[in-house]
């Protein structure tokens, strides 16, 4: 897809652009994930991955969500954590994480 509304993103393979958390088409993929929590005092969620260095990938078609979040855990463990992965198009998952491990 060129043009439209992948043009200000940096594209990073042939899976995926670059985009950022709180990218509107992100966030949606993101709430239609099993792990999209809702804030119990209504709050509009407006940034999806957490605390961090991020990295946060969408596909052309806007239909595939991957992110990835560098952090230290409560028990000191560092490292980097798949925090959502989100495939509503008609590319194989395998191939796509593939893909988006080899940036992470």
């Amino acid at each position: 897809m060129t043009g439209g509304r992948n043009a200000t993103l940096r594209r990073v393979s042939p899976w995926w652009f670059q985009s950022r958390d709180g990218d509107p088409d992100a966030l949606q993929l993101y709430e239609r994930h099993y792990s999209a929590r809702v804030y119990r005092d209504g709050r509009t969620r407006r940034l999806f991955i957490g605390p961090g260095e991020k990295l946060v990938l969408i596909s052309p078609g806007r239909d595939a969500l991957l992110a990835w979040r560098k952090f230290i855990s409560h028990n000191g463990q560092t490292g980097v954590n798949c925090c959502v992965f989100r495939n509503e198009g008609l590319f194989r998952s395998s191939r796509m994480l593939k893909d988006g491990m080899r940036m992470a």
